[in-house]
């Protein structure tokens, strides 16, 4: 009897073991598996950030140029000394929204599929999400109200100013008839388009700050990801 029992403990050990063992199995395979999936995630996280950093170089330009262009139109009183090309480059630039919203696609894939919050780098995890959740998500709310005042902006335009009608001047564009006196009256007088161009001007500075913070931290994140795939 007691030969039996201890048989049947041997084998109940022996199949304990098994399972124990091919559990531990699974689970250094499932490991594996993320650490494999985490790292073709990294890669093209990579190239997803250093298009984000191009275009925020590209768009920071733009701004800047932008910026210097409001200030010629709001500290000039003899608009009449302008040519008609420095007036079309002062218009565009203000009436225009610049920017281009942050690509996200392998951030969305990640998340959605949970890699994201398996990640075993706890540094690296909240910086990713730090920067989408939180930086990119600001650098595109402050894209979408500059848009909304665009709208604005251009529908008040239309309204008050008259447009130059010939089809060979600034293709893709429009630009005002500087020949037509009304036009630069208006921007000396026009109360309601030069509260637009101030606070349109607020905004561009609010996007400049905001382009520089998620510059910085896009490239915070790049450092992390390239050390981490060494």
């Amino acid at each position: 009897m007691k030969n039996i029992l201890a048989r049947g403990g041997v084998e109940f050990l022996a199949v304990l073991l098994g399972i124990t063992g091919s559990l531990y199995i699974e689970r250094l395979n499932n490991e594996n598996e993320i650490k494999d999936e985490t790292r073709d995630s990294f890669i093209s996280l990579i190239v997803e950030l250093d298009e984000n950093i191009n275009n925020l170089e590209l768009w920071h330009s733009h701004i800047e140029i932008s910026l210097n262009q409001f200030e010629i139109l709001l500290g000039t009183n003899n608009y009449s000394s302008l040519t008609n090309k420095e007036l079309d480059r002062m218009f565009f630039y203000t009436l225009s929204s610049f920017g281009e919203k942050m690509r996200s696609s392998i951030f969305n894939s990640m998340e959605s599929s949970g890699l994201i919050y398996k990640i075993d780098d706890k540094k690296i995890r909240n910086l990713i999400l730090e920067l989408y959740q939180i930086t990119y998500t600001r650098h595109d709310w402050l894209l979408d109200f500059d848009q909304v005042r665009f709208q604005q902006m251009f529908e008040l335009v239309a309204n008050e100013f008259i447009f130059d009608d010939k089809p060979t001047i600034n293709k893709g564009f429009w630009n005002l008839d500087w020949a037509n006196k009304r036009n630069i009256e208006q921007l000396k007088t026009n109360y309601k388009y030069r509260n637009f161009l101030i606070s349109n001007r607020g905004n561009k500075n609010m996007y400049l700050s905001q382009n520089k913070v998620a510059k910085k931290m896009t490239e915070e994140v790049l450092l992390e990801l390239n050390n981490y795939l060494k």
